[in-house]
């Protein structure tokens, strides 16, 4: 039996060993093989012929199985500084993507399953199974792009009459209404407003009539923490809601 040996060549030139052999069974219809050079470790019984690749200092390095026979590639990042990073994963096994640092769950970009892919969740959840991606819409105000709104505080009221408050926002809160609803005990002129910092809307109003705000879009956003408050000299009061943020 001959065994005859085989190389490479590397990118500077040099020559090196594979670690495989070709092996004849000699003349007579011998058969011919190819086996592994010697066996790395002792878990390499038999002289396997080994895949692997060539590692920075020029040596080779066998790609190995784990237990359940799964073969375990590590990913790395191509970095500003030499050499590359490797992608870190998160107690899940998920891959995370984020500043390039430490892990820090705030500074968290993305996350990318690793195993079953499960529906959407919030981007910085740390239990995610998906890519949480935040799509802000803007709306054009006729001058520049606002970033879009949608109500979240509602305040509801009953029998407010002049100068008392409809909504009273946190003291470093500004509201911003965005719409409502209004009935009127008696009928005539009501203005809901907040002293004039931003909001002043005056509307003649029928008695025992709801009435529903126009819609507003982004609405009305006040210049001051202030109250809205109800003005008029019916000597009737309002009942109903209004709605918005507070910023």
């Amino acid at each position: 039996m001959v065994a005859t040996a085989i190389s490479g060549t590397n990118r500077d030139g040099t020559d090196f060993a594979l670690p495989v052999e070709v092996v004849s069974g000699g003349g007579g219809g011998g058969a011919t093989q190819v086996e592994g050079k010697e066996a790395a470790d002792s878990f390499a019984n038999g002289n396997p012929v080994q895949v692997g690749g060539i590692i920075p200092t020029g040596e080779m390095r066998a790609l190995a199985l784990e237990y359940n026979d799964a073969l375990r590639v590590s990913l790395h990042g191509k970095n500003g500084n030499a050499g590359d990073t490797p992608v870190s994963l998160g107690d899940t096994g998920a891959i995370r993507i984020g500043d390039g640092g430490a892990y820090d769950s705030a500074a968290v970009l993305a996350v990318i399953p690793v195993g079953t892919l499960g529906d959407d969740t919030a981007l910085y959840d740390t239990a995610a199974y998906g890519i949480g991606v935040y799509n802000i819409p803007y709306v054009f105000n006729g001058t520049n792009f606002d970033r879009q709104r949608t109500p979240k505080v509602f305040k509801s009221f009953t029998a407010k009459a002049n100068t008392q408050a409809l909504w009273s926002p946190p003291a470093t809160k500004f509201p911003r209404l965005m719409g409502g609803v209004l009935c009127a005990s008696v009928a005539g002129l009501y203005t809901i407003g907040n002293g004039g910092f931003g909001i002043n809307i005056p509307l003649l109003l029928e008695a025992n009539k709801p009435f529903a705000l126009p819609p507003m879009g982004n609405g009305m956003l006040a210049t001051e923490s202030d109250e809205i408050t109800i003005t008029t000299a019916t000597g009737g009061a309002l009942t109903g809601y209004l709605f918005g943020t507070e910023e």
